[in-house]
């Protein structure tokens, strides 16, 4: 119970920000703001379509759902060098940055603006600050 504990402790940011998601049934923070999908987009809707044995829909969503785990994983527990390396583990994290961001960068090009989750979000607040200051400057 005492490991339980301080594992909550530990981590009681990340809970604090899982229960505020999950209660405010927020999405993706960079997108509410941006309006542009962010790499990560796709990823509930592809946990949910993996839990109900939809594995082509899961895919189709964020590709990378069978990634994140592990990686999160590793984040977790990574307090000891993964390769007993610091050099080795350094080219492993990039590895995995180049895998998310060719992904993302693949499916920008290739979904992006038309096909959620990779849509434009029009409710985002750069959207409308813009949308303020163009139609502002339009009137006069």
């Amino acid at each position: 119970m005492k490991n339980l504990k301080d594992f909550i402790k530990k981590y009681d940011v990340i809970f604090i920000l899982l229960i505020f998601l999950i209660l405010t049934k927020f999405t993706c923070l960079i997108k509410l703001i941006t309006g542009f999908p962010c790499p990560a987009c796709g990823m509930t809707r592809a946990y949910w379509s993996l839990l109900h044995f939809r594995f082509l829909d899961a895919w189709n969503y964020n590709p990378l759902f069978w990634f994140i785990p592990p990686v999160v994983l590793f984040i977790i527990v990574g307090k000891k060098p993964l390769f007993n390396n610091h050099k080795k583990e350094t080219l492993f994290l990039i590895f995995i940055f180049l895998i998310i961001f060719s992904v993302y960068l693949y499916r920008m090009v290739t979904l992006f603006p038309n096909i959620p989750p990779m849509d434009y979000n029009k409710n985002s607040l750069l959207y409308t600050i813009f949308s303020k200051i163009y139609s502002s400057i339009n009137l006069k």
